[in-house]
């Protein structure tokens, strides 16, 4: 005989354990998976209505197994266990729909590099309360949740149908869908002739400097090769670098994206587009900053739509959708999945990404080619975390100068055996190589890999090795840009063609030496707008782009669709904010670079620059405050000596011997003739970690500045 308990207990009908069902399959197999694909569209090529296939089926399915299993407890001699199991499965999928869309927490780019669980004990803290209270009312108030389930469940279905569809109506579908990459030429050289672009991610002019001047045998290395050290990117990221160097053209935010590269690659200036025009074999990936068409590319065949096509893209959602949907303390189970993955695994062996490139060409690299060879290699090259040590073994290190230091030796050494490739098969004196990086190492995202301050992930490694060219790797002085070298593979093949760089060839009419064009702007997953690049900064290199004195801001900013000029106008009071996100780039000119938070500015030379425009009169008298930290060393350095120059007179001193606010006064006449007040700051007593032993450093730090204020006097 049943209890009272039990006849009591009013049971969902069939149509609402359906609707629970539904809704924890789709939010978690669906909505979650389809979400992070077109919030992050261009790192995936797999098509859209694929994957929708694949995760629509999986999660119907999963949901008519889920139904039975709860269908099969209904019926009042489990009344308890069934209510309690179908409350479960509703307070797990608002649980997991919270935790993937409401409780996101800043983890960083998600690409292997360490992050600080420890050190996010709040946000763990956060997620094990709300999981706890959520279980809590599944054990003891079970009858309640019951009997809500299904009308919320269907308002979240809804609220994730319609997030999802506004979602997709404002992401470009990038060129690359409907193509996919055929690499069964990829290796494949041609007797008469190849041009080879080698991109080493992330590689900066001096960091390749240092590590080759470790030794002799690096000249013969790059047997053949001229070595341009003053380089400049036009943009700190591969998207706005690939198109620089393949096409020449740059992207100024008028236009969106993928229409800059669809014209880029189709325009006069493009490698690709005149090569395969000419009967070349053009080898390019099936990616974002690549137009894909048979026009550009022998490489790109129309997608067959196959399941094994998809397949990695689709393990990739998997693990993503797991870790953004799952609480703090169980991320790091699907991290170091995310990072296996990324990795990619080689004979059961974890092994980095270029040495399985490098096995595969080795293993492979013919001279099978009758017509002639364009080839463009993308390797990760100096890109963070640093996996790969000198002997090309997987290895953990230190994301910083040592470990940079280390990584690039490794990938010279992979560089080299390119190379051996190469001479074995009888095409490096025929071929055309150049090695370049898309941009420069950073130094606001954690521990520098350079020493040359602000600016120090904006100067690129560029060389050239001409057909035919051999004898020791030298040095040019020559002022370069990547837009450079389609106008070099032009000038090497007599091509006739309108492009807005100069050739690196010697042979070439010398370069004028006028300013070059760099975009600054900050890069954050979720910050990246997926039709226009974020708000840039125009910068203007005049010498030599080791000496940050050489870029100066042009004060006029892109933002997506529309550009203006920075009037540098300031009110007095208003409070100047130095983190990443903060309102000090509207005024900073030289000598700083981001502290590893992004939270301050350290100065980074002997001196450092601000430059605004008081909205005052000229005689005017004002106060300048400003909030720092030293860069102090127990034993060696007690503090911080600072002379303050307003309008290239001495206005005050700090002797800066711990963290606090600091001031001085500015003189009416402080300003120049047209009400600009530039603030310099030189430092008696900056130092680098290298000086003192402590570290491969050789940035020369003295103060942190995290805020700043002008006030009238």
């Amino acid at each position: 005989m049943m209890n009272s308990s039990q006849t009591s207990t009013k049971l969902p009908a069939l149509k609402e354990v359906a609707a629970v069902s539904i809704f924890f399959s789709l939010t978690l197999m669906l909505f979650g998976p389809l979400h992070l694909y077109y919030y992050n569209i261009f790192e995936f090529t797999y098509s859209p209505v694929e994957l929708w296939i694949v995760f629509l089926v999986s999660a119907l399915v999963f949901a008519f197994a889920l139904g039975l299993g709860l269908g099969a407890l209904r019926g009042y001699t489990f009344a308890r266990i069934f209510c309690r199991a179908y409350a479960l499965v509703f307070v797990a999928g608002v649980m997991i729909w919270a935790q993937g869309h409401l409780m996101v927490w800043e983890y960083g780019p998600l690409d292997g590099r360490e992050i600080d669980w420890t050190g996010m004990w709040p946000q763990g803290l956060t997620d094990s309360a709300v999981w706890i209270v959520a279980m809590g009312l599944v054990a003891f108030k079970y009858e309640i949740v019951a009997r809500a389930a299904s009308r919320a469940a269907k308002v979240l279905l809804l609220v994730q149908a319609v997030s999802l569809g506004f979602l997709i109506t404002q992401t470009p579908v990038p060129s690359c869908y409907g193509y996919t990459l055929n690499d069964s030429e990829k290796f494949e050289f041609s007797s008469e002739g190849n041009v080879i672009i080698l991109v080493l991610d992330t590689f900066q002019s001096d960091l390749f400097e240092h590590v080759v001047s470790e030794s002799d045998d690096y000249k013969d290395v790059f047997d053949g090769f001229v070595y341009f050290p003053d380089a400049v990117a036009a943009y700190n990221t591969t998207r706005g670098g690939v198109p620089q160097i393949l096409t020449g053209r740059l992207y100024d935010n008028s236009i969106e994206y993928q229409d800059f590269v669809k014209s880029a690659y189709l325009s006069e200036s493009s490698i690709a587009r005149q090569l395969k025009g000419r009967g070349w074999n053009v080898y390019l990936p099936v990616k974002e900053y690549v137009y894909c068409s048979q026009d550009i590319a022998s490489s790109f065949s129309l997608r067959a739509g196959t399941f094994s096509e998809g397949l990695p893209d689709i393990e990739m959602l998997i693990d993503l959708t797991l870790f953004r949907h799952s609480p703090h303390f169980l991320k790091t189970l699907f991290y170091d999945e995310i990072e296996y993955n990324r990795i990619e695994p080689y004979d059961e062996e974890a092994v980095h990404e270029d040495v399985r490139f490098l096995k595969v060409l080795e293993a492979n690299a013919g001279v099978g080619l009758e017509q002639r060879a364009f080839k463009y290699f993308h390797l990760r090259g100096m890109h963070r975390p640093f996996r790969l040590n000198s002997e090309l073994e997987y290895e953990r290190m230190s994301d910083n100068i040592e470990g940079a230091h280390e990584l690039a030796r490794a990938v010279i050494k992979i560089t080299e055996r390119i190379f051996a490739k190469l001479r074995e098969l009888g095409v490096y004196d025929n071929s055309m190589i150049l090695v370049v990086s898309d941009h420069g190492a950073g130094t606001f995202d954690g521990a520098p890999m350079s020493n040359l301050g602000s600016m120090g992930y904006l100067s690129p490694l560029m060389m050239v090795k001409p057909f035919g060219a051999s004898g020791p790797m030298r040095s040019s002085d020559e002022p370069v840009t990547l837009n450079d070298v389609s106008a070099t593979v032009f000038d090497a093949l007599e091509i006739d063609a309108e492009t807005p760089g100069y050739s690196l060839l010697d042979s070439a009419v010398e370069r004028p030496r006028e300013p070059r064009t760099h975009f600054r702007y900050f890069w954050r997953l979720k910050d990246w707008d997926r039709v226009h690049f974020p708000r840039m900064f125009e910068y203007e290199v005049d010498g030599h782009s080791w000496d940050e004195r050489s870029w100066a801001p042009t004060n006029r900013v892109l933002e997506p669709g529309r550009a203006y000029a920075l009037s540098l106008g300031y009110s007095l009071g208003e409070k100047i904010i130095f983190a990443a996100r903060g309102n000090a780039l509207n005024y900073l000119t030289y000598g700083w670079s981001y502290g590893g938070s992004g939270r301050s500015v350290w100065t980074t030379a002997e001196s450092f620059a601000l430059r605004l425009r008081p909205e005052v009169s000229a005689d005017t008298g004002m106060v300048f405050y400003a909030g720092v930290k030293p860069y102090l060393v127990p034993g060696k350095i007690a503090s911080q000596r600072v002379t303050v120059m307003a309008g290239g007179m001495e206005v005050g001193r700090w002797n800066v011997d711990k963290t606090g606010t600091y001031s001085v006064r500015l003189q009416p006449g402080s300003m120049d003739s047209n009400g600009l007040l530039e603030l310099e700051f030189r430092f008696e007593d900056a130092v680098s970690p290298f000086e003192l032993g402590i570290s491969e450093d050789r940035r020369r730090f003295a103060l942190s500045f995290y805020e700043a204020v002008v006030v009238g006097e």
